[in-house]
């Protein structure tokens, strides 16, 4: 699987608040009400956070646990083992580990370049939306709103920089390919 590159994520972000606050003006302009949002899409944004690292750290485990195992294997054949105590060597560093399934490693790759992606949208959607409010600052509760749209685009960066690096997380290293 191809890892996704941040450029996609930046241009997804800047096609996405250029149209979206391009169409807000014109829905503003015409005197419908824009989209208003809660605090709570800040914990749903910071949950699918935590719910991505959290899966993205097994896999970073296994794949630091298979490297390990691979350059004991490696250290033992180079100093002359016979092959079982090669295996004996690998089995060593990963024995007692819980291993991934690989279907559930690929549900984390996709799910982390999903999120990079996302991540990326989101903040363009949020920051349509904010730059569309920046002429009317002066009232209260536009402030307000504007303050909640800027947490939002911060908290859906976190979480496309997130999903790059678990997607970094669960690549497995070159050489062993």
């Amino acid at each position: 699987m191809k890892p996704v590159r941040p450029v996609t994520a930046v241009v997804a972000g800047l096609l996405v608040a250029l149209i979206s606050g391009g169409l807000l003006q014109l829905m503003r302009n015409s005197g419908r009400a824009v989209p208003q949002h809660s605090w709570w899409e800040v914990l749903v944004v910071l949950a699918a956070c935590g719910l991505l690292v959290a899966g993205g750290w097994r896999i970073r485990d296994e794949v630091r646990a298979r490297t390990k195992a691979k350059k004991e294997a490696d250290a033992a054949r180079r100093a002359g083992s016979d092959e079982s105590e090669i295996r004996a060597a690998a089995a060593a560093v990963v024995q007692g580990r819980e291993t991934v399934a690989p279907d559930t490693a690929r549900r984390i790759v996709v799910l982390s370049q999903t999120a990079a992606i996302g991540g990326g949208i989101l903040a363009g959607w949020y920051a349509g939306q904010a730059v569309t409010q920046l002429a009317r600052l002066s009232v209260p509760s536009v402030r307000s709103a504007v303050l909640l749209l800027g947490v939002l685009v911060v908290s859906s960066v976190v979480l496309s920089v997130l999903g790059f690096v678990v997607q970094r997380w669960c690549m497995i290293p070159d050489d062993e390919r």
